[in-house]
């Protein structure tokens, strides 16, 4: 019995270190452009409010220089300005804001489709929030793509409707690997926005958060 229940705390103690361990998604492809390169969600929203995607990324082998599909693109709108901003190797946070206009049938993406070279991408932490203004500093709505033991059920990557990582379309492919822009229990802060929150793979209201928080707090 003794031997059983030391294996069962062996099992335990390494399932704990496996969900600790920070990682990345990998993407990999051959040289030439493709369709279905890109990862994100499929979402609309009132056409009132705005959108914002960031996330840290670090390109591996080579920086592919801006062209029309690489980038984040929010329903339609391209940007790939943060480019000028990338160091080889050396992971860069990006971030980007757009109106909710429901086009390019209401994709949310960080998509490499009109990439030349052959290249590995790695990136973490994509995260997508509903704005009331291009400059709100509090979203409505908080969507995490995946984190180190969870990916969200509305994550689509490389095909319309397809779940899951790892995942491969054409000569691309996406599956995780062990890196990370710094230790989360090493005492850094990696957001830049110093908001992170414990919170991921799901959909929440800040404002609702906040409040059950404080009544928490208000009862101890």
């Amino acid at each position: 019995m003794c031997k059983q229940w030391d294996a069962l705390r062996h099992n335990v103690s390494i399932m704990r270190k496996s969900l600790a361990t920070p990682r990345c998604i990998e993407y990999n492809k051959g040289r030439g452009t493709r369709p279905w390169q890109w990862s994100g969600w499929q979402k609309n929203f009132p056409n009132h409010l705005w959108m914002r995607v960031s996330c840290w990324i670090r390109f591996v082998n080579v920086i592919p220089p801006p062209s029309g599909n690489f980038g984040l693109k929010l329903h339609g709108q391209v940007d790939n300005s943060w480019l000028s901003r990338c160091r080889l190797c050396e992971w860069e946070h990006i971030s980007s804001v757009a109106k909710v206009t429901g086009g390019d049938r209401n994709h949310i993406l960080l998509i490499f489709d009109s990439i030349q070279e052959e290249v590995t991408i790695r990136f973490c932490q994509l995260k997508l929030e509903i704005l009331e203004s291009p400059n709100a500093e509090t979203p409505l709505e908080e969507h995490f793509a995946f984190t180190n033991c969870d990916i969200s059920r509305d994550y689509v990557a490389m095909g319309v409707g397809r779940r899951g990582i790892p995942t491969s379309n054409r000569n691309g492919s996406m599956d995780f690997v062990t890196d990370y822009p710094c230790e989360p229990d090493s005492g850094d802060d990696c957001s830049p926005s110093h908001k992170r929150t414990t919170i991921f793979g799901k959909s929440f209201r800040r404002k609702l958060w906040r409040q059950r928080q404080s009544s928490t707090s208000k009862k101890k």
